[in-house]
Order: structure tokens, then C-alpha cells, then sequence
């Protein structure tokens, strides 16, 4: 049984890493506490003549804030460029063009992110979210080395920049360079403890060498820190090595009512069930799983491997 599910997890890191581009982080460019206070009552005060520039200015930025934090990541990139043309030559454009790449990397349109990034790094060559936010965007479309290399500058700007490290250490581990992904997911602990990457990321390293036991341990301390569907998948899937099914089903159910949209625990549903001579039951979770977004190919392979 562990061949096929190692094929899966494999399969899962190639097909998932092309979304982490959430790891960009949004940097607001006028506060620093965050957006504290509603703004949709303000954007139509952006076309008042009596506004005066600097508030106007303000009113464009928050705007762009509220889009982001709602995902209108189509919005928030026009407000951005309201901005850039409100203001062509503040020192806030890093910070500006930077988030108008990430709104573009969430979009899909990463020629024109990749655009925007680079033009933040001419102004600020060494700032390691740019950087970090730059390589998400090459992890998109699957350039790699493009990545590495980013993260790596990002690195070097600031060794302790928690979501350089959770990032490059997944590229690591979706490349099979399970030693250089253990050292970034081990440092990623003592830089920064609640990242649940460092615990998860080993003990999915741990799973995929059948150290179930260990893998277990760092997988629950994962979760503890953040319930995030793939943890959960790993730690399902390493039940099931163990032959751990009562458990392995409960947990796969509670996990479903929590997150009834996400597609990874339908297929992790239909491999027990299948393991279990369930048939009619896992080409449900199979249909759902799909339904929900979850790559053809990759749930065709499964199907094709598990046969084997």
C-alpha cells in the first residue's frame, strides 16, 4: 500500500505547490497595524473634487486594502494602479508595485506580476518579501530554479524570514531534496516556532522515508498549530500505513464536516474506502473530489496505481 500512497503525496506536492503563491505576504504601505476600519463608504469620496490629495491618496490605498482582504484580487490590482498613478513617485511604490504583483500572481496573469515585481526590486533589491513574493509567482508556472534563487537572495537579506523558508523548503521537498528541505523545516522551528510548516514539512520528509511513528508525532504538532487540509491528508494517509482504519476514518470524517469544500480529504476518503473494498463509495469521494477542483490526472493516477 505504501507505494501508491508515496505516488500520491508526490503527486499532491507537484500539483498543490502551484498555489502557494498565497504565501505572499500584502504589505500595507501607510499603516502598521493593519486596516482597522471600514472603507467601502469611502471609496466613492476618491471622485469628490474637495478631497484633498493626501487624503484622497489614502482613500485609493484603503480601497485597495478592502479588495485584498475580501480576495477581489482583480479590484485590488486596479486600485493599486490608482495609486502608482496618483502618486508615480512615492517611496511607497516598492511596497505598491509589490502588492500589485501579488493581486496579479492570485489572478493567473504572472507575466504582468512578474513585471511588477521586478519593477518593486529595482527600487528595493534586497527585500526579502519581494523576493518571496517573486518566487511564488515563478512556483506558479512551475520555474523552479527561478524560485530557489529568489528565495535564496531572500535568505541571505534576512536568514531568519519565516515564509522564504517555509517556501523554499517545500520547493525542496516537491524536488526530492529531502536534506536540504529537513534543514530549512528544522531552522524554521527555532526562527519561528508556531509555523506549523516546520513540524508538518518533517514529518512529511519522515512519512515518505517510513518512520510512521516519528512521522506521527510531527504531524499532530502540525495540526496543533494550524488544521490545514494537507497536514491532515499526510497524517490520514500515515494512519493507514499503520493500518490505524478506525482512526484513520474518524479523523477523515470530523475533517469533512470542518471543511465540507475541500477536495484532498474526499481523496483520502476514497483510498481507505477503496483499501476497505468500498468501491461503489470511494467513486463518490472520487466524483466530489473532482467536483471540487481536484486535478483529473492526478486522481487517474491514483485510480491506475492503486490497481496495481
Amino acid at each position: 500500500m505504501r507505494h501508491h500512497l508515496i505516488l500520491y503525496l508526490i503527486l499532491l506536492c507537484i500539483f498543490g505547490l502551484s498555489y502557494t503563491y498565497c504565501d505572499a505576504q500584502f504589505t500595507n504601505p501607510h499603516r502598521t497595524s493593519g486596516f482597522q476600519r471600514a472603507v467601502d463608504g469611502l471609496i466613492k469620496k476618491t471622485q469628490a473634487k474637495d478631497l484633498q490629495p493626501a487624503s484622497r491618496y489614502e482613500v485609493i490605498l484603503d480601497s485597495a486594502e478592502s479588495c485584498a482582504s475580501r480576495h477581489d484580487f482583480n479590484g485590488a490590482a486596479e486600485w493599486y494602479r490608482k495609486a502608482l498613478r496618483e502618486k508615480p513617485s512615492s517611496p511607497l511604490n516598492d511596497k505598491i508595485f509589490s502588492n500589485l504583483g501579488i493581486c496579479l500572481t492570485h489572478t493567473g496573469a504572472i507575466r504582468e506580476a512578474l513585471e511588477a515585481f521586478d519593477i518593486a526590486l529595482v527600487r528595493n533589491p534586497d527585500s526579502p518579501e519581494i523576493l518571496t513574493s517573486r518566487a511564488s509567482a515563478y512556483i506558479v508556472v512551475q520555474d523552479y530554479s527561478e524560485a530557489i534563487k529568489d528565495l535564496d537572495s531572500a535568505l541571505a537579506a534576512d536568514p531568519n524570514y519565516s515564509p522564504a523558508l517555509s517556501l523554499r523548503g517545500r520547493l525542496h521537498l516537491t524536488n526530492g531534496n529531502l536534506e536540504l528541505a529537513s534543514a530549512d523545516f528544522i531552522e524554521l522551528r527555532s526562527t519561528d516556532p508556531r509555523n506549523s510548516w516546520g513540524y508538518s514539512g518533517v514529518g512529511r520528509i519522515l512519512f515518505s522515508q517510513g518512520n510512521y511513528d516519528e512521522a506521527l508525532q510531527m504531524l499532530r504538532k502540525g495540526m496543533e498549530l494550524e488544521n490545514d487540509p494537507e497536514t491532515v491528508l499526510t497524517l490520514i494517509l500515515c494512519l493507514m500505513e499503520k493500518n490505524r482504519l478506525a482512526e484513520a476514518s474518524d479523523i477523515i470524517n470530523e475533517q469533512i464536516s470542518l471543511n465540507p469544500r475541500e477536495p484532498d480529504l474526499y481523496i483520502a476518503r476514497a483510498l481507505l474506502r477503496r483499501n476497505l473494498y468500498l468501491i461503489q463509495e470511494a467513486e463518490e469521494d472520487f466524483k466530489t473530489a473532482q467536483r471540487l477542483g481536484a486535478d483529473p490526472t492526478l486522481i487517474a493516477e491514483l485510480k491506475k496505481e492503486q490497481k496495481k
